[in-house]
């Protein structure tokens, strides 16, 4: 008799502690999926925003830092120092003075790409 009454204990037992952890697996599984949706949203409005940045430098062929090694300049810079160095080694690699054309096009690239770069910091500094 007291094996019958000792059986059902643990059977009742096992079936209450059986259930508390099936439900604390659907509860964390829950969170998991959650927070796994919110990092994957998260990381794709990062990706849209590294996105402008990146087609910036893939458009100049150029990337920022390059770009103000060329013009010789160091941030913080402000339009009229890129324009300034930008007229300046333009006008001296002129084809008629002995320049070069391919040194131009480098020239005239990093300050499209500076110029880009700090519209772009003053739309985010306006959001």
């Amino acid at each position: 008799m007291w094996h019958r009454i000792l059986a059902e204990i643990v059977t009742a037992s096992t079936l209450a502690v059986g259930r508390a952890i099936g439900k604390a697996f659907r509860e964390e599984y829950t969170e998991t999926a959650q927070a796994w949706k919110n990092i994957q949203h998260q990381t794709r409005r990062e990706a849209a925003e590294d996105a402008e940045t990146k087609s910036a430098s893939v458009k100049a062929g150029i990337t920022i830092a390059e770009a103000a090694q060329i013009l010789n300049l160091q941030e913080p810079y402000s339009k009229e120092t890129v324009e300034n160095n930008y007229e300046y080694l333009f006008n001296v690699n002129a084809k008629e003075q002995g320049g070069s054309k391919y040194i131009q096009a480098k020239v005239l690239n990093a300050r499209e790409r500076l110029l880009e770069d700090l519209q772009n910091k003053t739309r985010t500094i306006d959001k």
